[in-house]
């Protein structure tokens, strides 16, 4: 089955963290010029400054090749009897995005940069929701809260709390087991 809002958003991240992978590199555009960040040529070109283009090249460079497969994977239609492979790569590459989206928020905090800090808060809730809608077109979002298990759950809540009570009065030395 080809789930159409699983692809558009994993074309949108794909390229945008393409985007993000090329300009932190410095390959197609300046990376402060993109974010809004304020850094001075001499800081840029530090040793410290390309560690940190470098990790983030990497990162962003990472989270656009899980995209890429989440995409690949819907166009393919892998499909497996655990529920899709799609699924899992979707989930693996929204965890991706979500740590390098972190990363960057944290970056962005730890510079001092605080005009760029409402963007990164939003992107890191747009990841939120198109991990949100790939799992409701999946069809599993609210799979794992279905009322029988949640009736199992409530039955073992109350089999655990009467052998507690049991126990309690047993420990205690009470006639039958029962706490007065």
């Amino acid at each position: 089955m080809r789930y159409l809002i699983t692809q558009i958003f994993a074309l949108h991240w794909l390229l945008l963290f393409g985007l993000l992978a090329a300009a932190s590199a410095g390959g197609l555009l300046d990376l402060a010029a993109l974010t809004g960040l304020s850094v001075s040529y001499t800081a840029a070109h530090s040793t410290h400054g390309m560690a940190i283009a470098g990790a983030l090249t990497v990162s962003f460079g990472l989270t656009s090749a899980m995209f890429l497969w989440v995409l690949l994977t819907n166009w393919v239609g892998v499909e497996t009897e655990q529920g899709g492979e799609g699924r899992l790569v979707a989930t693996l590459a929204h965890g991706v995005a979500l740590a390098t989206v972190s990363a960057m928020l944290l970056l962005v905090v730890a510079t001092g940069q605080m005009q760029v800090l409402a963007p990164a808060f939003l992107m890191v809730a747009l990841v939120g929701v198109s991990f949100a809608a790939m799992r409701i077109e999946y069809g599993d979002a609210w799979e794992d809260a279905s009322s029988q298990d949640l009736a199992q759950a409530a039955t073992r809540v109350m089999a655990l709390g009467a052998a507690h009570s049991s126990m309690l009065g047993k420990i205690s030395g009470r006639a039958g087991g029962q706490a007065q």
